[in-house]
């Protein structure tokens, strides 16, 4: 039985069912089995059993998933491929947002908030861990960051206005690149 697959029992008596769980048991601990079973329980990651009860017995579906075989070691990794681009597109979609909103208050030649700056670079240093994405322009939008956090927390709203024109610069041209 590979990976997925179902096996279906019909018309079982009451013997067969308390017999079918007693040799998975068995199995289970490691003693040898009596041949009813017709699979491997060696590496299982799930093993589904649904009993139900017939008019003329007992009905049984088995369905098992595997951790050994390569379709699910392909999904797996897919999958954690997936979810670490979603994270990603999370993290942009944010800096998007703040982005947007720290331009908005230095247009007014206001300061953007306390909690807005620091997710937003808490977020752009999220995202330069991502190395696989604009990786070559990193070191010099980390340093552009670090110039709008000191500018931000001596209450420079030029200093601020100037890395942020910086960092859009930066944002364009790799985003031209990369996107």
């Amino acid at each position: 039985m590979g990976s997925g697959e179902k096996i279906s029992y019909q018309e079982l008596n009451r013997e067969d069912l308390v017999g079918f769980f007693r040799e998975i048991a068995d199995k289970l601990e490691g003693r040898e089995d009596n041949g009813q079973i017709s699979f491997s329980l060696d590496d299982f990651r799930k093993l589904k059993v649904g009993v139900k009860k017939d008019a003329d017995g007992f009905s049984m579906k088995i369905k098992m998933k595997s951790y050994s075989s390569s379709e699910s070691e392909k999904q797996l990794g897919e999958q954690a491929e997936k979810t670490k681009k979603n994270r990603y597109k999370e993290i942009k979609k944010r800096m998007k947002k703040s982005f947007k909103d720290m331009n908005g208050s230095l247009i007014m030649d206001i300061l953007p908030s306390e909690s807005l700056v620091t997710s937003f670079l808490q977020d752009s240093k999220l995202m330069i861990s991502y190395n696989e994405y604009g990786a070559e322009y990193y070191p010099e939008y980390d340093k552009i960051c670090s110039d709008f956090r000191k500018a931000f927390e001596s209450k420079n709203p030029e200093g601020c206005k100037s890395a942020y024109l910086e960092l859009n610069r930066m944002k364009k041209e790799c985003h031209k690149r990369h996107k």
